[in-house]
């Protein structure tokens, strides 16, 4: 924790729904980066994880995690999950799946959390009905 709100986005490298959403999601980090942290988990080492987001529009901090360590440990079991994380490191809510409604939750509590005034969030191009992602492989 560095007294910010953080938004850690676990992605699998594997999942074509991850790369489609990611340039969705980046627009958070575009509306609220000066006050929250976003990091990007996902299933390659330095490298891979670097292509990956410059390949997907995503700008978050990476996070490789190729051995899966950090994103079991956290529980997850899909790509696009979404947990926001209090100033103090602590998970405040999770997320599964991605949609114009969901995305638009994800924007109003990092808002919210990261002590920011609600702007409008884009939604041109995120699916209505919500979308999984691909499980990790064990």
């Amino acid at each position: 924790p560095d007294g910010r709100a953080t938004l850690v986005q676990f992605a699998n490298a594997e999942c074509s729904c991850c790369v489609r959403a990611a340039t969705q999601v980046d627009r958070i980090r575009r509306l609220y980066g000066e006050r929250a942290r976003f990091v990007l988990v996902i299933d390659l080492a330095a490298a891979g994880a670097a292509k990956w987001q410059r390949i997907a529009g995503m700008d978050f901090e990476p996070a490789p995690d190729p051995g899966r360590a950090l994103i079991r440990r956290a529980g997850v079991e899909r790509g696009l999950t979404s947990v926001l994380l209090g100033p103090d490191g602590r998970e405040l809510r999770r997320w599964q799946g991605h949609s114009a409604a969901l995305l638009g939750d994800v924007a109003a509590a990092v808002a919210l959390v990261s002590g920011s005034a609600p702007r409008p969030l884009p939604v041109e191009g995120v699916p209505e009905e919500l979308v999984n992602g691909c499980t990790f492989p064990r």
